[in-house]
């Protein structure tokens, strides 16, 4: 799995640090971002296959908001939304 490079997003720095070191155990390559900026600014050096976004991201732009500018950046990579919101339309 060493082709497969995962951006991790999240803005609590256990949930990043474990989602990144569970992955990294699986031998991919990962990525941490806890903000939106950082993370788009990652994706674009770094060119991930997937990203792992948390939906809310604490103050500023949201997942949804960088969901829709990684996949304009990088209109094949995969997304995943992470949330403990039961109702993700509850987010903002």
């Amino acid at each position: 799995m060493a082709s497969t490079r995962v951006l991790v997003v999240d803005d609590h720095p256990f949930a990043l640090a474990t989602l990144t070191a569970a992955l990294t155990g699986r031998g991919i390559d990962v990525r941490g971002a806890s903000t939106a900026r950082e993370a788009h600014a990652i994706a674009i050096a770094a060119r991930p296959s997937v990203a792992l976004l948390d939906l809310d991201l604490g103050a500023g732009p949201t997942g949804i908001d960088l969901a829709y500018a990684l996949r304009k950046a990088l209109p094949a990579i995969g997304i995943c939304i992470l949330t403990s919101f039961r109702d993700p339309r509850l987010a903002g």
